[in-house]
């Protein structure tokens, strides 16, 4: 089970979205600790899309068209970075990803009190979209 605190902004209902790279910006602001990859994630999932569809020798054309509809996902919701970084509890690491629709903390045990007070103060402090608590598969 993963536990999910994160704000959004809904990618077709609004003209608003976050700078994704000021994002980034106030998150290390607020969290010193927090670590963020370097790679954008449309990277390797583009990648990994390629090489199956080469695995399972899909016909060319369909092959074309599924690489291009994950380019325009892609592009519609620009980069997204990853990130991490320890939780409070000294448990599991906090991970999380952000990009110009949202930004998103995971764990898959809950969030320490003190962690979730911090992230849901910072999600606040965004001013923009709304901010969401769950747990999921």
């Amino acid at each position: 089970m993963e536990f999910i605190l994160r704000v959004g902004i809904p990618i077709y209902e609004s003209l608003l979205c976050f700078a994704y790279s000021g994002l980034g910006e106030k998150l290390l602001e607020h969290f010193p600790e927090v670590v963020v990859e370097e790679e954008w994630f449309e990277i390797g999932e583009y990648s990994r899309l390629e090489n199956f569809l080469q695995s399972e020798e899909t016909d060319a054309e369909i092959r074309k068209t599924m690489l291009r509809q994950i380019r325009s996902k892609q592009i519609a919701h620009g980069p997204t970075l990853r990130f991490s970084m320890p939780s409070s509890d000294e448990g599991i690491p906090i991970s999380g990803t952000f990009n110009r629709w949202g930004l998103t903390f995971m764990r898959p045990s809950q969030f320490a009190k003190h962690d979730r007070t911090r992230i849901l103060e910072f999600l606040a402090s965004l001013g923009h979209g709304t901010i969401e608590e769950y747990s999921g598969e």
